[in-house]
């Protein structure tokens, strides 16, 4: 945080109950300010909004070295909890790799983690939803009378597992398993930060084995066939 741009102000609300309890934790502070990345190569800059908590401990003014004559004090710390960041930090690393479409509502996800986790879910699995398009993997059937019905997210997962004679078994597992999560972003919004921090862990893993691996393993196949050619004896 650049400390020169930030701006704290107090609801007219917490300020008033303030004025009656004389409670710092009466506060209801506000914050904005600049955020510059560290990194020497990038040193992007972000504006950051959000809310401040004020939490406080006992200390005395000999501290750490206390010998009990000293005189004891109240300290207030102050706590920034970022709601809003624009632009939003890539969580997750993107890779070049990744088609277009996927990458569009991984970084909508990204915006949204900082002020409505449940809604930024929302984005994820509808990420999930693409990787299941772009594996070829149906999104529609035809029941016995004819009639088609739409597969549900879970379905597709499962079907995923069995392709390519079961290449992808494990991944299927794996995302079934935040699917559960995300379920929750969808129904109840019952998500926070540190769940959805878990899913994109889970997702970066999911991400590198089906679009990165896989580019991967490409190319060193086109290397030595390029050796092979060239050196192979005719």
């Amino acid at each position: 945080m650049e400390k020169e741009t930030l701006v704290e102000k107090s609801t007219e609300i917490s300020k008033k109950e303030y004025e009656i309890t004389e409670e710092e934790s009466s506060l209801d502070n506000k914050f904005i300010s600049f955020l510059r990345c560290n990194n020497k190569n990038c040193r992007e800059i972000s504006i950051a909004s959000g809310s401040v908590s004020v939490d406080s401990y006992d200390t005395c003014d000999c501290y750490p070295v206390c010998d009990h004559d000293c005189v004891q004090y109240e300290r207030y710390v102050n706590y920034y909890k970022i709601e809003y960041l624009n632009p939003a930090v890539n969580i997750i690393e993107i890779s070049n790799n990744i088609p277009n479409d996927i990458k569009i509502l991984l970084k909508e996800s990204f915006f949204l983690f900082w002020c409505s986790p449940s809604s930024a879910a929302n984005k994820v699995r509808g990420a999930l939803e693409l990787i299941m398009d772009e594996q070829k993997i149906d999104s529609k059937k035809v029941n016995k009378k004819g009639e088609e019905y739409i597969l549900s997210l879970h379905s597709r997962l499962i079907e995923f597992g069995k392709v390519h004679g079961g290449k992808y078994e494990e991944l299927s597992k794996i995302l079934i398993g935040i699917k559960w999560l995300l379920n929750a972003g969808s129904h109840k919004g019952e998500i926070d930060r540190e769940d959805l921090l878990d899913a994109y862990d889970v997702l970066n893993h999911v991400l590198f084995e089906i679009f990165l691996r896989e580019n991967q393993k490409l190319d060193v196949a086109d290397l030595s066939n390029k050796l092979k050619n060239k050196f192979s004896i005719r």
